[in-house]
């Protein structure tokens, strides 16, 4: 179960990556007018993200992916707790980003009811088809994997680079079982007895 949960949370982080990237490359060579990714009325865009917006989001998704890898354990992140939060707000800050992720993508696939979103009323457009069929999907997606991501186990503490208490826990229980000896066999009585007899009678019997 731990895999399915990592191997999701991987997903989303890596998905998290490529928005961001995607973002990038709008923001340094800018869209098309008849752009799919931006909601249109009477065919007009609804908005017109600027590029420094368009950088800012990318920023976000890229700390969104940051935060599923620290969370499932795969990066450290010691500046977390490095004089600038307590540790156990900065060691807890992986979990809630994964679960504000999974809760930001599950709203993003319900969507505002008009233009986004699987109840969206304005259906005709370009950006409404691709929103169904590849759109809301991903969000869906992101948001599961950030969801398993924060209910998983991480394999490290994402601020010391340790073990977390109950897989440190885990270890050293499996390690003392391990050093357990399992008790040797009874040796048979009758087994021990004979070479004494044995002695004996060569000792009593010189020939």
């Amino acid at each position: 179960m731990q895999r399915v949960m990592r191997g999701g949370g991987t997903l989303a982080a890596g998905l998290l990556t490529l928005f961001g990237l995607i973002h990038v490359w709008w923001a340094v060579c800018g869209m098309s007018a008849g752009s799919a990714v931006i909601p249109v009325r009477d065919g007009r865009p609804v908005f017109r993200p600027s590029r420094l917006g368009t950088l800012g989001v990318a920023g976000c998704l890229f700390a969104g992916a940051l935060t599923l890898l620290a969370r499932l354990g795969l990066v450290r992140v010691p500046g977390l707790v490095s004089g600038v939060l307590p540790a156990r707000l900065g060691a807890s800050l992986p979990h809630r980003g994964a679960w504000s992720l999974a809760v930001l993508f599950g709203l993003r696939a319900v969507g505002d009811f008009r233009y986004v979103g699987v109840f969206k009323r304005v259906t005709g457009t370009r950006f409404a088809r691709w929103d169904t069929r590849l759109f809301v999907p991903l969000c869906v997606v992101v948001s599961a994997g950030s969801a398993l991501a924060a209910v998983s186990e991480p394999t490290l503490d994402v601020t010391s680079g340790k073990l977390p208490m109950r897989s440190l826990r885990a270890v050293q229980v499996a390690s003392r079982l391990s050093q357990r000896r399992v008790p040797a066999a009874p040796v048979s009585r009758s087994r021990t007895l004979k070479p004494a007899v044995l002695s004996r009678a060569s000792i009593s019997d010189p020939r």
